[in-house]
């Protein structure tokens, strides 16, 4: 029937579109204002050879587990999956809470008396 197929082609193309508006989705949690953040302040202790040596450092490690993402799924199992995630959201807790007293520090040394 002629309305099926135009119903058909109407869900492939919102099929489409729903699949393009998902790929910059991963952008910022690669390059956000996090990491801009973090290369800025690494620049700033250590200078621009250390910030960018850094980078492109981190980018071959990222381009690597990203690239072999599929493999690395399958040597670690779910259980595996879980215990990385796990222990990466201790990591990222920790990361916040340094930024976090390091602030509060600077803000206000005379509450750590400093």
């Amino acid at each position: 029937m002629p309305g099926d197929a135009q119903h058909e082609a109407a869900s492939q193309r919102k099929l489409r579109l729903h699949s393009l508006a998902v790929s910059p989705i991963a952008i910022p949690l690669l390059a956000g204002p996090g990491t801009i953040v973090t290369v800025i302040l690494f620049q700033g202790q250590y200078g621009h050879v250390f910030a960018l040596s850094v980078c492109l450092l981190v980018f071959g490690v990222t381009f690597l587990v990203l690239n072999f993402a599929g493999g690395i799924r399958r040597l670690f199992g779910p259980v595996g999956m879980l215990a990385v995630s796990r222990v990466m959201q201790i990591f990222i807790i920790a990361i916040g809470v340094s930024f976090m007293f390091d602030g509060l520090r600077k803000s206000f040394p005379a509450l750590l008396g400093q």
